[in-house]
């Protein structure tokens, strides 16, 4: 085997639902593609676990944030394989907590970690999912977003520099940094002055989600007519002006169905009423096996992100939508409309074009089967993580076929791993 490495693993609170959004899905699938790792790597997984009742006092508050707190930084010093895996930020001490309460541990935690690695020689590879500084202050508009202010903390809120101060210790300690984009690779590179060569790209998301049982019996139309997909959160104020035309796109073609799921779905009955539709359809919050069910009776996947956080990298939802063979219509985002030249499974468009993109695709649904003739095509390699393999095996095998002591592996300063 090449090695031993830990995982710290981000336990979904199921009773809240975590595992039912994007997030939950992106986390079974990368604890299912490691889980088939085990004949080449010995992988110990150690739950982040969340806590399972709510303190009512102060005092029993503090004793909750105090004990947490100590055990995670126990949780972080007491492994001893040769690699430590992260998955940030759903990492030990910040990954579940209220950020100001708990980064006097987060930086105390990870400061002895940087200095038991030094002494021994440990690996540290993190895997980003999200960045919660810009997630927070990126706003939906128009433009693709500019981030240079977060490439200088004056810029920033004081109430991000000491989150901004932990990002960079974590990032700066790790051997590898593994990032979802080029764009966002570039960026945590100015941010946080890493070397490129420290930062490997991860292509694409996996998509094996867990199915815990036989899906929900949901009739989906068997007319000729394209079928039509949307999962996300349904509340977001962008998104809600953005489905809303998509909506009413739906009133000159009858016999096309749009199905859309997810939460915060209140305002959607109304709509689909005022509109007089028959043909849209909200089903709710779908565990997986129902969501793919429906899923891959459909044709056609829309992501309707305004230019935002979003533009730093692909989301679930792409994954899940290849996966299953859709074609994919998607707004102009940065990373996404890179993806989809390069993938050739569907087409980008300007906010204000896509209703009319949809238009033409229902009108026309011809058009739609070299896209999903393409996703059909790449379908196993989101569903196996081909594109998690590459990275996986870039990082692990260099960590542990090129160990050189605490300097790290020689590895060329050329620009972010392809």
């Amino acid at each position: 085997m090449a090695g031993r490495i830990a995982f710290y693993e981000f336990k979904l609170n199921t009773a809240a639902g975590e595992h039912l959004g994007g997030t939950g899905i992106y986390l079974t699938s990368l604890v299912n593609f490691l889980k088939a790792q085990r004949d080449r790597v010995s992988i110990r997984f150690i739950p982040c676990e969340p806590s399972h009742s709510e303190p009512r006092s102060l005092w029993e508050k503090s004793r909750a944030l105090l004990g947490k707190g100590w055990a995670d930084i126990r949780d972080l010093l007491a492994a001893g394989e040769e690699t430590l895996l992260f998955h940030y930020p759903k990492m030990p001490i910040i990954g579940r907590s209220n950020y100001a309460k708990v980064l006097a541990f987060a930086a105390l935690g990870y400061g002895l970690l940087a200095i038991k690695k030094t002494v021994t020689g440990q690996r540290a590879i993190v895997l980003i999912q999200d960045l919660p500084t810009e997630q927070r202050l990126i706003r939906p508009s128009s433009s693709v977003p500019d981030l240079t202010r977060f490439h200088n903390w004056r810029r920033l809120p004081k109430s991000e520099w000491a989150l901004t101060a932990v990002e960079r210790l974590i990032f700066k300690l790790a051997d590898v940094v593994v990032a979802p984009s080029s764009m966002l690779a570039d960026h945590i590179a100015r941010k946080h002055s890493l070397p490129a060569s420290k930062i490997v790209l991860k292509r694409r998301d996996i998509y094996a989600p867990t199915y815990d049982s036989a899906p929900k019996a949901i009739e989906v139309d068997s007319a000729d007519g394209p079928r039509v997909f949307y999962s996300g959160d349904l509340g977001l104020p962008s998104l809600k002006r953005n489905l809303k035309a998509i909506i009413h796109a739906f009133r000159q073609f009858p016999s096309a169905h749009f199905y859309v799921c997810g939460k915060r779905r209140e305002w959607i009955g109304k709509e689909v009423e005022i509109a007089g539709l028959k043909n849209v359809h909200y089903l709710g919050l779908l565990d997986y096996a129902t969501h793919d069910a429906v899923l891959k009776r459909c044709h056609i996947g829309l992501l309707l992100y305004e230019h935002s956080y979003y533009d730093l990298m692909a989301t679930a939802k792409y994954s899940a939508y290849v996966a299953k063979g859709l074609a994919v219509l998607s707004t102009d985002l940065v990373t996404l409309s890179e993806i989809l030249r390069e993938d050739r499974v569907g087409v980008a468009s300007t906010i204000e074009e896509l209703p009319t993109r949809l238009a033409h695709w229902l009108e026309s649904p011809e058009e739609l089967a070299p896209y999903r003739e393409r996703a059909r095509e790449l379908s196993s390699n989101f569903v196996r993580g081909l594109y998690m393999q590459e990275w996986f095996d870039q990082a692990v095998l260099d960590l542990h076929t090129a160990r050189r002591g605490p300097a790290g592996p020689n590895r060329s300063d050329d620009g972010a791993q392809a």
